[in-house]
């Protein structure tokens, strides 16, 4: 039996949505982004993560109408330490909201392969980058999605 298609939301430090209305026309939850490890035109391997400045209001408002929501984390390592270091900065952040997350964490790497940072180390580097961190997340018992456009993947960065 195929599962249930969920309605969801993502929102933003741009979005303003109107979550009372949302809901009453059947929103079934909200993807919050919580923040990002740092700027992906930085070519070093230096992780200085931080919160996305719209995920304290948007989370309030999503425990205040009862959606459920999970959040969506933009990862930036380009080595395995970095990797752990990275997991490590997210098991914190979402300790805090451990108990409010009805949604999965999702690690975003969609745009992350376009910049040189990441194309450098290859497929096979970020991927095992990614592995780390939702293994790491899955271990603490996130439910975790890792988003990638599989156009970007197949021809924006080299095999290797």
């Amino acid at each position: 039996m195929p599962q249930a298609r969920l309605e969801l939301l993502y929102v933003d430090s741009r979005s303003t949505p109107d979550l009372g209305t949302a809901r009453d026309r059947g929103l079934d939850g909200l993807m919050i982004r919580l923040g990002q490890g740092g700027d992906l035109r930085d070519t070093s391997d230096r992780l200085d993560p931080y919160i996305d400045v719209g995920f304290p209001g948007h989370r309030l408002s999503a425990v205040t109408y009862g959606m459920p929501y999970g959040v969506v984390y933009r990862c930036v390592a380009l080595s395995e330490e970095t990797a752990e270091r990275e997991a490590d900065w997210l098991v914190r952040q979402l300790s805090a909201i451990r108990d409010e997350l009805g949604l999965y964490v999702v690690l975003h790497a969609e745009d992350l392969l376009q910049y040189p940072r990441h194309s450098r180390i290859g497929k096979m580097a970020t991927e095992r980058i990614l592995r780390l961190i939702a293994g790491r997340l899955t271990i603490e018992g996130y439910r975790v999605l890792i988003y990638i456009n599989d156009h970007i993947l197949a021809t924006t960065v080299p095999q290797s």
